[in-house]
């Protein structure tokens, strides 16, 4: 064989390895499309592993890509069930994939199944940091916050005038005086007192630097949950606007306030 024949036959094998591990690519991707792996479809992926002589050098990154891949489908319901976690299982081991590689998306379902205890009616319990209990009460959730209120952060005044002067005749000056005219004021939802948010099976406690004050759950009015935090109006239609300092507990917070609320 030639120089020129070993070359060519070279690359044939290189695009032959790449066209193998595409085909390996695709028909993993696609096994995990449903988010879960079946015998048969395990015994497909070995045999072409096998086939192709493939490595782990060959499907690197396939692993995490298809994990997440079949993560996402299961958990777009916002449930993650025990069968389906076996299955999250299966397709971890196979593809050889470490913990470490999908931390990450591993949180998020950790997260969906505390919610989806807690929306059950297993909420959890804890010992809130400086807060006395009543007798038989359960705090179940602590979360850092800032609470809200509307206050003025600006006045002025609009359409007043400086005042003009008239020359009417040499020495004789007349001048319209000067005006400050309407008094205007502009509001907005600040920050008034930093503190910590407690959930528990009676009430809702706030425990702030310049404020504190606990809200009844058999006199909650109305619950809105944002993006950030929440607003909780009580029996005197006063509304309470928190902002959470972790926004990513926001839907366990809410989680666990209106199971709370439902329980009663």
């Amino acid at each position: 064989m030639g120089i020129f024949d070993a070359i060519t036959n070279k690359i044939k094998s290189i695009q032959q390895n790449s066209a193998n591990k595409k085909e390996f690519h695709d028909l993993v991707l696609q096994a995990v499309a449903d988010g879960q792996l079946t015998d048969a479809e395990i015994k497909t992926i070995g045999s072409k592993y096998q086939a192709f002589g493939l490595n782990k050098d060959d499907i690197k990154g396939l692993g995490v890509k298809a994990y997440e891949k079949a993560a996402n489908i299961i958990m777009a319901d916002g449930v993650v069930s025990d069968i389906e976690m076996d299955q999250l299982i299966r397709i971890q081991k196979l593809l050889m994939i470490q913990d470490n590689e999908i931390s990450v998306i591993k949180s998020s379902i950790s997260r969906i199944q505390r919610i989806n205890r807690i929306q059950t009616g297993t909420l959890p319990s804890i010992n809130p940091t400086g807060l006395i209990l009543q007798k038989g009460e359960i705090a179940h959730w602590e979360e850092a916050a800032n609470y809200l209120e509307e206050k003025v952060v600006k006045r002025g005044y609009v359409g007043g005038s400086q005042g003009v002067s008239f020359r009417l005749m040499k020495g004789v000056t007349y001048r319209v005086g000067a005006s400050k005219g309407n008094l205007v004021s502009e509001t907005a939802v600040v920050p008034t007192s930093t503190g910590k948010l407690v959930i528990t099976d009676r009430r809702v406690v706030f425990s702030g630097d310049k404020k504190s004050f606990n809200i009844k759950l058999d006199s909650v009015l109305n619950l809105d949950m944002y993006s950030d935090g929440l607003n909780i109006t009580d029996g005197k239609g006063v509304p309470r606007i928190f902002q959470f300092v972790n926004k990513l507990n926001t839907d366990i917070v809410g989680t666990v306030l209106s199971r709370a609320i439902n329980n009663l």
